[in-house]
């Protein structure tokens, strides 16, 4: 294991947690303080040591080349520091495109350490054991349980994350992330990417307590995500690998058990988070009762605050990370739009939201023009659960974790995508080869022979007939 195998292992293991530390008071008052105060992430010292080393690191004759996902996030950090002249507030421009950077540096470097994606999803899922245990036992308590770098609340302080329950209040679970929400895009992502290790009893294990975990964090963002990707991806897995097929069922057991009991458990928290109960003294239908209460959600209020912005500022937006600051003009919650696409486009102009866009088409691009190995597919899965929940949340990029996961899951395209071209030009390479040993084994005989037929003269019959075919007849 080289150093910077180490460092990306530690970077993917610490990438959920949401500790930081404050470097500067906040960039803007009436607004969140994370969200306007530039901070020490906990896999800062991580993610700058994998850049520093990658950048001196010893140059290989066969370096890969930087992919479209590297450039496409390149060019939006560069957005973000074109849009720091034009900026409501300057100095949060700066922070935020430091960050955005940072990013695509990170993408770069995890492709061009070319880390074994076995290793490296293997200590993901670890780490996010961890989580999910903490994630658990927090719905099971209904509280904080004290662990360092926890940064859950008690559920009646403002700001902790709960829905209402009859006459009380339910608090969802954290793990020791930022933000339920957050926590359920991570277990999303690493249920997808668990799947090709599916013959492994501990990852078999880990995924129902993963899939129990994101049933805790109540995130119906990352419900929905996992609903539309999960299934298809693992019936191309079951239909490409014959052998796996044991894996995989023994996996649906035991995550349908988990499930089934959790489920059970939790069943009117469920209900109520998914909101097809009527409001008390109302009787109408689920779907209409849904309906209604989506006419109350935040996010509506958010997207249209973030859609009149784009329209006033189209080419050059409000600032790398300025969107809370035109939410909190508007009179609404002053939060990021929750649609990152949409973010992108209000803070650096239109061209950022299509370069949001445009990092679903490199990685279908990718799965496109190469084989299909399983940790491509499952990648370019990985990535397409995270732009369905960019479409409903802002976190893939407004928050340092949610954007470290998006450049990660990136990196592992680049890398499955890499690495099959790397064995298809060795076997085009060994196949040439081949040919060439053998016309080198024949060549010797193939003159010889030659030399003995011009010897009893059958060359000159053997050509003659062509040769007088081609002149015609005289």
């Amino acid at each position: 294991m080289t150093t910077r195998q180490f460092t990306a292992f530690a970077l993917v293991l610490l990438m959920p947690f949401g500790a930081a530390l404050p470097l500067t008071r906040p960039l803007a008052s009436g607004i969140y303080g994370l969200y306007v105060t530039p901070a020490l992430e906990t896999t800062d010292a991580a993610a700058l040591l994998l850049v520093l080393l990658s950048i001196t690191a010893p140059r290989r004759p066969a370096r890969r080349p930087i992919g479209a996902a590297v450039q496409l996030l390149a060019a939006l950090a560069a957005l973000g520091a074109l849009s720091v002249l034009h900026a409501w507030v300057p100095s949060l421009a700066v922070a935020s495109t430091v960050r955005w950077a940072l990013a695509a540096a990170v993408c770069w470097a995890l492709v061009d350490a070319d880390v074994p994606i076995e290793q490296l999803v293997a200590v993901f899922l670890a780490g996010l054991a961890l989580q999910s245990l903490v994630a658990i036992l927090q719905v099971i308590r209904q509280g904080p349980l004290g662990l360092p770098g926890e940064l859950v609340p008690l559920r009646d302080w403002p700001g902790a994350s709960i829905f209402p329950l009859g006459s009380g209040r339910w608090l969802r679970g954290y793990g020791l992330t930022f933000h339920p929400n957050v926590l359920g895009g991570f277990l999303t992502v690493g249920l997808i990417l668990s799947l090709p290790l599916l013959g492994s009893r501990v990852v078999q294990v880990l995924s129902c307590l993963m899939t129990v975990a994101l049933l805790a964090t109540f995130s119906r963002s990352s419900w929905i995500a996992t609903a539309l990707i999960l299934p298809p991806t693992a019936v191309w897995m079951w239909r490409r690998d014959r052998f796996a097929r044991r894996g995989f069922a023994m996996t649906a057991v035991i995550v349908v058990a988990g499930l089934s009991a959790a489920g059970w458990t939790w069943r009117e928290s469920i209900i109520a988070r998914i909101g097809i109960e009527p409001p008390p003294g109302m009787t109408i239908s689920a779907p209409a009762a849904m309906i209604r209460r989506l006419k109350y959600d935040d996010r509506i209020a958010l997207s249209a605050v973030a859609l009149r912005v784009i329209a006033d500022h189209p080419i050059v937006g409000i600032g790398a990370g300025n969107s809370p600051l035109a939410e909190q003009r508007a009179g609404v919650v002053p939060l990021f739009p929750h649609n990152v696409a949409l973010m992108l486009a209000a803070e650096v102009g239109i061209a950022g939201g299509l370069l949001w866009i445009a990092l679903m088409g490199s990685t279908a691009w990718r799965l496109r023009h190469s084989r299909r190995t399983a940790w491509l597919v499952a990648g370019v899965a990985a990535f397409a659960a995270l732009q369905i929940i960019a479409l409903l949340d802002c976190y893939p990029w407004s928050l340092n974790a949610g954007r470290l996961l998006t450049v990660t899951v990136l990196a592992i395209v680049e890398t499955a995508a890499g690495q099959t071209l790397n064995a298809e030009t060795q076997r085009r390479r060994d196949s040439q080869n081949e040919i060439g040993r053998t016309f080198q084994k024949t060549k010797p005989h193939a003159i010889e022979r030659s030399a003995v037929a011009a010897a009893q003269g059958e060359c000159l019959p053997a050509i003659w007939p062509a040769v007088r075919s081609r002149s015609g007849p005289h």
